[in-house]
């Protein structure tokens, strides 16, 4: 699934200023970025969820929730990591009972530190890509 010491990320986020903040903190050379403003455009854009290491996705959203694009991408790919970005976090809880090993959540407002260090090691299993 990995290729070329590279992470295959979808950013999911109705917010343009986190979906912008997220791309400036991210941008890196292990990570292929893709970005999307809702559940419905990252499932257009992530034709092959198999491809993907790693969701970063807004909980609350219009159309679809995060939790619910999630369980959408890992119906397909059930080793797809997911980092939860938040600032509704007794939402995500109401939601979902009980985080899965492979899941964290950074709440709202991050710093772009706290999202590298949370990306690393979702995705590396160390602090730092």
């Amino acid at each position: 699934m990995k290729r070329a010491g590279r992470f295959n990320v979808l950013c999911v986020d109705d917010e343009v200023g986190i979906r912008e903040l997220v791309r400036r903190c991210l941008t890196n050379e292990r990570l292929s970025l893709t970005i999307a403003g809702s559940g419905s455009e990252a499932l257009a854009l992530a034709p092959d969820p198999l491809s993907l290491h790693l969701l970063i996705t807004d909980e609350v959203m219009p159309g679809m929730e995060g939790h619910e694009l999630a369980r959408r991408l890992r119906s397909a790919n059930p080793d797809l990591k997911v980092l939860y970005l938040t600032g509704y976090a007794d939402h995500l809880f109401e939601a979902k009972s009980q985080m899965w090993t492979s899941e964290a959540y950074l709440d709202k407002p991050f710093s772009a530190e706290g999202l590298r260090q949370a990306v690393a090691l979702l995705v590396a299993g160390k602090l730092s890509l």
